[in-house]
């Protein structure tokens, strides 16, 4: 995940800066399944917390999505209203109690 987010910096913006003018929409998916551990959750949880501070969605028009699946999916995140980076955190750190059966 760590090459990932490296070359999409260099893409994103340094190596390329006519694409500082784009924005983008992510959407992402978070398998909550059973077969999911609390631990591989967690590193999940926070992947997808590190991935928006670097999209930096607060002072940028890229925007976030997430969906949460197990047998069925659910919208955790829409793309609009557009939300903060800190309610976003917020709203995964209550999924993340939700699921922790806490």
């Amino acid at each position: 995940m760590q090459y990932f987010l490296l070359t999409w910096s260099r893409f994103w913006n340094r190596e390329y800066p006519c694409f500082s003018n784009y924005w983008a929409d992510f959407v992402m998916l978070l398998d909550i399944s059973a077969s999911i551990s609390k631990e591989d959750f967690l590193k999940m949880i926070n992947f997808i917390s590190e991935f928006l501070t670097f999209i930096d969605v607060d002072r940028t028009e890229n925007r976030f999505s997430l969906i949460d699946f197990d047998a069925v999916a659910h919208l955790i995140i829409p793309l609009v209203p557009k939300d903060t980076t800190q309610e976003m955190m917020g709203l995964m750190k209550a999924k993340e109690h939700d699921d922790s059966g806490s």
